[in-house]
């Protein structure tokens, strides 16, 4: 199986040790990939599995929802917009900002929405995962809207999350080569890792129409 960066460093490594555990004859081989090339590998069957959270659309992969969560806005403590109990896309104009680079499908998203409200944040530092992005935060370089998924228990007391408006949606899936079934323990392996955490933890689309 494959992930990208954060989700193989962040979110996997745990799921997959207990799964082995309980299955100690299974050979499991295990992939840190960016995500174009993780959804290559996986239409090509070279991999039984992914996740990603990157847009998919390729007639050979197939996708299973893992999660669907809503973009949130990470500041230091200290930054003048911490005390906010929300963060609107107004309030990025000429702050300080750290973007994922462009390879994201988040990136463009966010491009998007800021080019239509004509918003101009001062970018400061472009980075390629949401680890190191979170980390520049911690460092007091700017402001960044991120997934939380799966960073949300890790971030640390050093940095604030608030809520982004106008919403911005993410999904992570499971990505399978659409050539071939799922073998048995591919399919055991993505209900482990659907038990073993609480969706609820995550924001999603919970504010009244109007506020989107």
């Amino acid at each position: 199986m494959a992930a990208p960066p954060t989700i193989a460093h962040r979110f996997l490594p745990s799921r997959i040790a207990s799964f082995r555990k309980l299955n100690p004859d299974l050979r499991i081989s295990f992939d840190v990939l960016a995500s174009d090339s993780l959804l290559t590998g996986i239409a090509e069957g070279r991999f039984d599995l992914g996740m990603t959270d990157s847009s998919v659309s390729h007639e050979g992969i197939r996708t299973e929802a893992l999660l669907e969560t809503q973009a949130i806005c990470v500041l230091h403590r200290q930054h003048r917009l911490a005390s906010r109990d929300e963060i609107r896309v107004e309030d990025l104009h000429g702050e300080d900002f750290i973007a994922l680079s462009r390879r994201h499908s988040s990136r463009a998203a966010i491009d998007r929405l800021l080019a239509r409200e004509g918003i101009l944040p001062n970018r400061v530092l472009e980075s390629s995962t949401n680890v190191s992005v979170i980390e520049f935060v911690r460092e007091g370089l700017g402001l960044a809207l991120l997934n939380p998924f799966p960073l949300i228990h890790q971030i640390g007391p050093e940095i604030v999350m608030r809520p982004f408006l106008p919403m911005l949606g993410y999904r992570t899936d499971f990505v399978l080569p659409s050539s071939r079934a799922p073998s048995a323990a591919t399919m055991a392996f993505m209900q482990a890792v659907r038990n073993s955490f609480d969706r609820t933890a995550y924001p999603t689309s919970t504010l009244p129409p109007d506020t989107k």
